[in-house]
């Protein structure tokens, strides 16, 4: 039996026994489940630590090793875009996305994925579980890189001035991640543009100190 599985007997046994708390007192009984679940989870080794779980990844020598990448992109939800196609929400369920992005990246046609910090954690969560179960790690081998500007939200007012609500060049070189990606739309007659321009050309130099490739 699992980790995982040995701890949700205990999770249960636990949390159940905390129902007999007075409930009137919310804010307090709501506190001591927390840490109960908390202290549960830390012992089965739950959760993980991402940064931990990002450097055991085994990183591919060369970046593109034909000279051409296939890289799954998996920031979209993080700047309101949930549509595919004539499915208006078909990103939105956050299972069903994160199942479409694990199908995607694992082929040996993939070379990889760039995706926000929530995606990014959220992939490695998910690895770290399949490595606990199996020994196998699905982004061995893989090319993972962090997205930069998500604030330009879809269909706001703000949109081309695409602020950097992602990673910065600390967090991509904290994770050990291989590489950078951000995003610059144009449109002559919207000065917003201007500065998202400032904004990627800061942190692209941000980048360059650590060499870190960026994809614009």
């Amino acid at each position: 039996m699992s980790a995982k599985s040995r701890s949700v007997p205990e999770l249960i046994k636990m949390v159940r026994k905390s129902v007999t708390i007075d409930w009137n007192l919310r804010d307090g009984a709501r506190a001591k489940i927390r840490v109960i679940v908390k202290r549960i989870l830390n012992k089965w080794g739950y959760p993980p630590d991402l940064q931990e779980e990002a450097v055991k990844r085994k990183k591919r020598k060369q970046l593109a090793k034909d000279g051409k990448l296939v890289i799954i992109a998996a920031d979209h939800p993080a700047r309101l875009v949930t549509g595919i196609g004539e499915d208006k929400m078909k990103m939105a369920d956050r299972l069903d996305y994160l199942s479409m992005i694990v199908s995607a990246v694992m082929p040996e046609t993939s070379d990889g994925v760039e995706g926000s910090p929530d995606v990014v954690d959220e992939l490695l969560i998910i690895n770290y579980l399949l490595r606990k179960e199996t020994g196998k790690s699905f982004l061995d081998g893989k090319l993972l890189m962090g997205s930069f500007n998500r604030g330009g939200l879809a269909g706001t007012v703000f949109e081309l001035d695409d602020t950097m609500t992602g990673y910065d060049a600390e967090g991509i070189r904290n994770l050990k991640l291989d590489g950078a990606k951000m995003m610059v739309r144009l449109n002559e007659k919207d000065a917003s543009c201007g500065l998202t321009l400032k904004y990627c050309a800061d942190a692209i130099t941000d980048l360059n100190k650590y060499n870190i490739p960026v994809f614009l």
